[in-house]
């Protein structure tokens, strides 16, 4: 790797450089349209903590749903892992093993945490004994099989195997918990109070709304008479950096529309990631190219940058030209020899880089050179073998790859050819509503 930093004392920096870079990287220097803005947040969440619910309404609740209520259960496993590229053979040895540790649980469940521990593949739960937590019989057990087994035993009991799309299992009930209201109160209780959350935040939502409405240009008003805070985004925000700001789209694309980022209007309610949201700008940035002055610590950063990488590629080239001619060059530090394949080196390069790599090719005992252009820095790449141990299907894979490049190559270059010999032009066809 030709590292461009070790070239930087060489950059000659003049103003009349600084600025030609300016000149020519115009486009890199626009501060794009950014906005500061105010909002509100309206979440059933929060509004749920504050509803209130009677023993009255939770035993009317318990006993409306008693008949659909199931008793739930603390699991334990022990599971054994099946690769999903495994055979048949490799699944019945596997099954084996189950059975046999199966066997062990069921003479001596109270040894079944010890099993587990020893056994079980599953590393969340095999430090603790294999314990699951607490299930109903609502498929949150993630397993048809598995559920059906754990709701048929009894307290204490081990299971055969069970087979899930994970692998293998053998389950232990450690605990019955029966259906009584005071099991099920709180969980009726979140449940209800959710439930009138979610009623109530529509109503202040449209109270909100109409608020918002009657004071187009101020949000203070009606977060003031709803009693809920009004925020406030300081930082500039930008469609690019929305989201690691974590701001959701929705709301990005009502503060740059036309009435909140020009007019600086409250928006309507904003409806994102399951919480309703109200926004006004009080501060915007339309799209603007800095001017030199303003963007010089900058162009300098960058223009020393550039510089270095070409000062780099052109050091390399030399190089490049040496190595070529079978020279040594006892300075260039090289990596250790590894082996790869073309798809790793695929996956790792630009496609220009990639295909340089592809075409240089050793031959007659001699080693083959290769300079890539990477976003980092330029690379020397030195090829000192080609293995012909290739699978079948990465060769085919590169082969397709290559001839894809080659082939949009020659169509583009047929299109361009066509294009200086026959007139044309661009446009859209107009089709009547008969058509």
């Amino acid at each position: 790797i030709i590292n461009p930093k070790t070239f930087v004392d060489k950059v000659q920096v003049t103003d009349a450089a600084l600025r030609q870079f300016y000149t020519n990287h115009k486009k890199s220097f626009v501060l794009p349209q950014a906005v500061q803005f105010e909002y509100v947040i309206l979440s059933a969440k929060e509004l749920a903590a504050k509803q209130t619910v009677s023993d009255e309404e939770l035993k009317r609740a318990f006993n409306e749903q008693k008949s659909s209520l199931k008793p739930k259960r603390q699991l334990a496993h022990i599971m054994l892992t099946v690769p999903s590229s495994a055979d048949a053979a490799t699944v019945a040895k596997i099954k084996a093993q189950a059975e046999k540790i199966a066997a062990q649980a069921q003479a001596q469940p109270e040894k079944f945490a010890q099993l587990a521990q020893k056994y079980s593949q599953d590393a969340g739960s095999a430090q603790n004994g294999g314990e699951l937590g607490v299930f109903a019989q609502d498929g949150s057990l993630g397993s048809k099989s598995l559920e059906e087994a754990a709701f048929t035993l009894t307290k204490g009991a081990v299971s055969g195997v069970v087979q899930s799309h994970s692998g293998f299992h053998v389950l232990r009930v450690l605990d019955i918990l029966d259906v009584d209201f005071e099991g099920q109160k709180e969980a009726l209780r979140a449940a209800m109070q959710e439930k009138k959350a979610q009623q109530d935040l529509v109503k202040l939502r449209d109270e909100f709304s109409n608020l918002a409405f009657d004071t187009p240009d101020k949000l203070q008003p009606a977060a003031d008479k709803i009693g809920v805070p009004l925020q406030k985004h300081t930082e500039w925000l930008t469609r690019t950096n929305a989201d690691s700001l974590k701001i959701p789209k929705a709301v990005v694309d009502a503060l740059f529309s036309d009435e909140v980022f020009h007019k600086k209007y409250n928006s309507g309610a904003i409806s994102a990631n399951g919480v309703t949201w109200f926004v006004r700008a009080t501060a915007t940035r339309p799209e603007t190219v800095q001017t030199f002055e303003q963007a010089k610590a900058q162009v300098q950063t960058d223009f020393i940058h550039a510089e270095s990488v070409r000062l780099a590629t052109a050091q390399a080239n030399e190089w490049l030209k040496q190595l070529q001619s079978g020279q040594t060059i006892s300075t260039l530090e090289w990596t250790p020899e590894e082996e790869v394949n073309p798809e790793q080196m695929r996956a790792m390069l630009p496609e220009t880089a990639f295909t340089i790599l592809m075409k240089a090719l050793p031959k007659n005992g001699k080693m083959a050179y290769a300079l890539l252009s990477t976003p980092e820095a330029p690379m020397l790449v030195e090829v000192r073998s080609i293995n012909n141990h290739v699978d079948t299907q990465t060769l085919k894979t590169t082969k397709q790859y290559v001839a894809q490049i080659n082939g949009d190559a020659l169509i583009r270059a047929f299109i361009e050819s066509l294009q200086t010999q026959i007139p044309t032009k661009q446009g859209a066809e107009k089709i009547s509503d008969e058509e």
